[in-house]
């Protein structure tokens, strides 16, 4: 896991710049992901596979191929890099596509004939006129380096304490894909939105009106461009450009468009390994090839998104090896059908398919988030009498027992915490620190150390006022001693090393939720889904390392004690908690929602101890630790 990057300080772009792909003859035949895998990734004895990735990872004698976890990572942390190539292939077959109409519209205009009946003259006059057309396209490298200025100066201007190198890279991953991303916009902008919106081409109207049909955006476009032409004209300075936010809408619209012209296929559509996305369309036959891919990005990946790629597939092949065993493995095909119908179910918007993997549960790809979810709809036919109310309708034990925990969880309870965070990354500068994990976690444990013998002379302070009083005798504490609260807050601000962005000094400043403030998070009690946000904490983390330190925090410490080492995604948590509020929309076991979300909630809890037990059971080799 990289830092964060979902809000950056830099304005994201929506795209990024890569080779136009060439188109193949015919597609391959349709694989199922797991044959392919098995038939890439088993190993015989007289193999000795190799890996860029270290030892080579090896579950119960199947090989998982580099290609596999090139893959992984590119639909993860690599997504939206991804999603720009994709949109390079789009844009080359958008390309392709105006050549042909704009050659025999010239054809037509010039001659009154159809360009594969000119002549070579004839021809070379049209290829000229096209030529033009698509030089007013092109973006000169004066005109990104200008652009490229232009962001990094506004950045300064708002935060001068930052590097904008750092934050690049915070943001995007690597100043390449930056760069990048900032060419491949402006090219994006220049065949889209080129000139007065009356001369945009049909594609991008179509697109806005029908991305907006309540509102006539083009025309408020019309509005927008000829004032800041008059504007121009009176002040003798260059036209501005379109506000970036309304940009960014107008771009999503217009990709939304292009993205309807092919149907595009993943692992999940059972390509193999070698194969990132395959884009079918009329006449278009596009492959994303794993290997190339993964080389132009392989700069952005670190260690721990290695390892994470290798823990996810080692955890999937042993829980899929022993759900199989089982008997308990579902079809595939009856899976995918069911996802597809959920797909068209949902509707395309804040809450689909996409929203939940990659924002609800946090999952790095839609892809590992349906593979995971393909094994967990496995498991629960395990575990059916378990999650499902019997003929009378009541509940199982393991329900009930876990309905305490559920209260709490969906029932709102909240804590009121402050957490002394002791960090293995170093976040003003992107970066791990050299040793950071065996360093955080002796500091994490000097730090409790120390707080633990500071209470004791805090108990040991009082006993001894209490004896004198007993006695009739006054008692003064040591001058040092003061009250837990005031230790506490100065130990905080002197080494909890949560790290919050400078505010900005100029322009509207981002909320105030949401900031760290040295593990003072805020005054109101957060219930535990909040609280696991705060820590950096998600479905998806939990997955992968069954442990949760907010979940020891909420269900395991006292009220007024403290708590940990607590391991967390980027360091150590040692948690004070002042407040428990017990939960405030009790659960109803015969309300159907109700009912689901506790048991949906139970079942993720099991199977991840069951895919952790079984990858404990299997034969596995080539999955080192990492950091601690």
């Amino acid at each position: 896991m990289n830092a964060p990057r979902s809000t950056p300080l830099l304005a994201i772009l929506p795209l990024l710049a890569g080779p136009v792909l060439a188109q193949e003859a015919e597609p391959p035949a349709p694989q199922n992901p797991g044959t392919a895998a098995s038939a890439q990734g088993t190993t015989t004895a007289a193999e000795e596979p190799s890996s860029r990735f270290g030892e080579p990872l090896i579950v119960d004698g199947r090989h998982i191929t580099d290609l596999e976890i090139e893959r992984y990572l590119v639909y993860g942390v690599g997504r939206n890099a991804l999603e720009a190539r994709k949109l390079e292939a789009l844009l080359g077959i958008e390309h392709e596509l105006r050549v042909y109409q704009s050659k025999e519209r010239y054809a037509e205009e010039q001659f009154q004939a159809v360009y594969d009946d000119l002549n070579e003259a004839q021809r070379a006059a049209i290829d000229e006129r096209i030529e033009a057309d698509l030089a007013a396209m092109v973006v000169t490298q004066e005109e990104l380096q200008e652009r490229l200025q232009e962001r990094e100066d506004e950045f300064l201007s708002r935060y001068p304490t930052l590097d904008p190198n750092v934050e690049i890279g915070r943001a995007y991953g690597t100043k390449q894909w930056y760069r990048d991303q900032v060419l491949q916009t402006m090219r994006f902008d220049k065949m889209f939105f080129l000139g007065h919106p009356n001369d945009w081409p049909d594609i991008t109207v179509e697109a806005i009106h029908a991305g907006s049909p309540e509102f006539d955006l083009v025309a408020d476009c019309v509005r927008a461009w000829e004032l800041r032409k008059q504007q121009a004209e009176e002040s003798g300075e260059p036209m501005k450009r379109e506000h970036e936010m309304m940009m960014g809408l107008l771009r999503d619209y217009v990709i939304m468009a292009l993205n309807g012209f092919v149907e595009t296929k993943s692992s999940l559509d059972g390509l193999p390994p070698d194969v990132l996305l395959l884009l079918e369309g009329i006449d278009t036959f596009v492959e994303i090839p794993t290997e190339e891919t993964y080389l132009e990005f392989v700069d952005a990946f670190s260690d721990r998104d290695v390892h994470e790629a290798k823990l996810f597939l080692a955890l999937y092949e042993a829980t899929k090896n022993k759900l199989e065993k089982m008997g308990a493995l579902r079809e595939r095909q009856a899976y995918m059908q069911e996802i597809a119908e959920a797909r068209t179910a949902i509707q395309p918007g804040m809450f689909d398919i996409n929203f939940m993997a990659l924002m609800g549960h946090q999952f790095p790809s839609v892809e590992a988030f349906l593979e995971h979810n393909y094994l967990l709809s496995s498991f629960k036919t395990t575990i059916a009498r378990e999650i499902e109310r019997d003929e009378n309708n009541n509940i199982s034990p393991e329900i009930q027992a876990h309905l305490e925990r559920a209260s709490v969880i969906m029932g709102l309870g909240r804590v009121l915490s402050e957490v002394l965070f002791v960090s293995a990354f170093e976040f003003r500068n992107d970066r791990w620190k050299e040793n950071g994990w065996a360093w955080a976690k002796q500091e994490a444990d000097r730090l409790r150390a120390e707080i633990d013998a500071y209470i004791d002379r805090l108990v040991a302070s009082a006993e001894a006022r209490t004896a004198a009083v007993e006695r009739g005798e006054n008692y003064e504490p040591p001058a040092d001693l003061v009250p837990f609260d005031q230790y506490w807050s100065n130990l905080l601000d002197l080494h909890s090393e949560f790290w919050d962005p400078p505010m900005p000094i100029s322009g509207k400043p981002p909320p105030e939720l949401g900031r760290k403030n040295r593990g003072r998070f805020q005054e109101e009690p957060m219930t535990r889904n909040d609280y696991k946000r705060t820590l950096g904490e998600s479905s998806y983390y939990f997955y992968l390392y069954d442990i949760s330190a907010a979940d020891q925090v909420f269900f395991e410490l006292e009220e007024g004690a403290v708590g940990g080492p607590y391991l967390g995604p980027f360091g150590y948590y040692v948690v004070y908690l002042r407040k428990r509020t017990p939960p405030t929309n009790p659960l109803d076991m015969f309300n159907d929602r109700h009912f689901e979300m506790v048991t949906e909630d139970y079942a993720r809890d099991a199977f991840t101890d069951f895919s952790h037990q079984a990858l404990k059971e299997a034969q596995v080799s080539g999955l080192e630790g990492w950091g601690d």
